[in-house]
């Protein structure tokens, strides 16, 4: 069976991460497949480094797959691609199967088209803060994205996505036109790609430097909160930096809140300046470190030396920290709205179950009292770390290959 693999739109690290275990689930566990991979020619090397450790283990496995670098320029180009040029390329190389990884493919693709969805956005009610012209475009944003993703649907037999809350507004964004049954909720097993021997050769001296104050916080027996972000109105900083500012006002373990970004970090969308505000006047700005972007291993050994994962974030597909953050065993405080058909913070208790506490995205009242639990009872701590490990275990990437591949 011949699958066409179209990765072309994916820029995201989480993204990248995702489509890494699906590539090496989709070896491991569909020995049948034969795949041709488009993507962004900036990810070749990684992608390639990755087959090339795993030909090292199955030379038979790794050579069933061909790497394409391709991605047009601009987004006109790029729809003209995917609805004109792809659909061609499908029946040069005979391919059985499209699995449109990007959010968006054709609408004619010519042979059983699997869409696997990572953009949220489109589908939630949320709207930055900010003046008129900023709420504008991400009006346009969504409304552009959306209707992509409607065409994706309607030429697609299968819509996967790791999340249900999605499946509603999503099937009244083409007025029903998809039955229920096209829709498979699917969550991915444990996150890979974090070694276990950790190489400090890949470390910049700013993330050695960082690894060397992290290993004096644990030993002072400070407690280390982390949160892998990057600057997106969405992922609800501000928020967070109220909840720090409460918790720091209270007695509790002296503890260091990790942020990956810093002044120099790419924005998405401009709230920067509302971000850098709020951290001015956080009374526990001290105690927050801007780590910028790291690494996939000093993320590794974040993981490894972090208490807490801290995840306000407001709209996600999945959440991938989230899963990384079981993995490793680590107790998680999270946003969770458990109104009916809510779409902001509606994903968490999905993913996490019983092995995360939750507070509504618009109290931070509430989820700094549920660190302060978390930092004055580590036993509990603890207890929650157990049960998402349970969790992770209880999740299978077999059998989110089977979903995804199911008729």
């Amino acid at each position: 069976m011949r699958l066409l693999f179209n990765a072309t739109n994916l820029r995201s690290e989480g993204g990248v991460i995702l489509m890494q275990n699906l590539l090496e689930s989709f070896l491991a566990h569909a020995p049948d497949l034969q795949i041709r991979l488009y993507l962004n020619p900036e990810l070749h090397e990684r992608v390639n480094g990755m087959l090339a450790e795993h030909q090292t283990e199955n030379q038979e496995e790794a050579a069933r797959v061909e790497i394409i670098p391709f991605r047009p320029r601009g987004a006109l180009k790029r729809f003209a691609w995917e609805q004109i040029s792809l659909p061609r390329l499908i029946r040069k190389h005979q391919i059985d199967i499209l699995f449109s990884f990007g959010n968006t493919g054709p609408l004619f693709p010519g042979c059983r088209q699997i869409l696997y969805l990572q953009q949220a956005i489109p589908y939630s009610n949320y709207t930055p803060p900010g003046h008129a012209l900023l709420r504008l475009r991400w009006m346009g944003f969504k409304a552009l994205y959306g209707f992509l993703i409607g065409l994706t649907q309607l030429g697609s037999q299968k819509i996967v996505v790791p999340t249900g809350w999605l499946v509603r507004p999503l099937r009244r964004s083409i007025a029903g036109l998809k039955p229920a049954h096209a829709y498979s909720v699917t969550l991915p097993g444990s996150p890979g790609g974090m070694r276990e021997k950790r190489d400090a050769r890949r470390f910049t001296d700013s993330e050695l430097a960082l690894l060397e104050q992290l290993e004096k916080w644990r030993a002072s027996e400070e407690k280390i909160l982390f949160y892998p972000c990057y600057l997106a109105p969405y992922k609800n900083i501000p928020f967070l930096l109220e909840a720090s500012h409460l918790l720091a006002q209270q007695e509790t373990p002296p503890f260091r809140l990790i942020l990956t970004f810093n002044d120099s970090s790419r924005e998405y969308f401009p709230c920067r300046a509302q971000v850098m505000e709020a951290l001015a006047n956080c009374a526990a700005r001290e105690r927050i470190i801007l780590s910028g972007s790291l690494c996939r291993d000093m993320i590794a050994e974040l993981y490894r030396l972090s208490d807490i994962l801290v995840f306000p974030s407001l709209v996600e597909t999945l959440g991938l920290p989230l899963l990384e953050a079981m993995s490793h065993g680590i107790a998680v405080v999270a946003t969770q709205n458990d109104q009916p058909n809510a779409t902001q913070a509606a994903f968490t208790r999905e993913i996490c179950g019983n092995a995360a506490l939750y507070a509504p995205p618009q109290d931070a009242a509430q989820f700094a009292a549920h660190l302060h639990t978390l930092l004055t009872n580590p036993q509990l701590a603890f207890d929650l770390g157990q049960e998402g490990l349970k969790h992770i275990q209880s999740l299978s990437w077999q059998a989110h290959i089977q979903a995804i591949l199911r008729p």
